[in-house]
């Protein structure tokens, strides 16, 4: 995957988030903050869309990549993780499609609800 630049992810902030109101300074600020806490470029990018979804009431979906990005661990972990996931929802009778959409041959996580 190729390595995601700061102008990259602060282009990508103001025009697909800028509609919430946050000023393109708000999002540099914001990214900043996450590299600066020891995040990628592209992790503290996909934090900024975690929070913008949170705060405006939107869905945001993950891959199993921005979650590897993200928590710095393995893919195999992370889909073992999904599946794990997935299984106790079955188990309580919770739908999985409610948290997830299929991509074949693995499945995205809606990380704005997971625990």
């Amino acid at each position: 995957m190729e390595k995601m630049t700061f102008k990259t992810a602060l282009d990508n902030l103001c025009v697909n988030y800028g509609k919430y109101g946050m000023s393109r300074a708000d999002f540099a600020r914001l990214l900043r903050s996450g590299i600066d806490s020891g995040l990628s470029v592209r992790a503290a990018y996909l934090g900024c869309k975690m929070v913008s979804a949170l705060e405006n009431g939107e869905q945001e979906f993950f891959s199993v990549d921005d979650v590897c990005e993200v928590t710095g661990e393995d893919r195999a972990w992370v889909i073992e993780q999904i599946e794990r996931i997935l299984a106790e929802d079955e188990a309580q009778g919770v739908n999985p499609d409610e948290h997830t959409i299929p991509i074949e041959p693995f499945k995205i996580l809606y990380m704005n609800e997971r625990r």
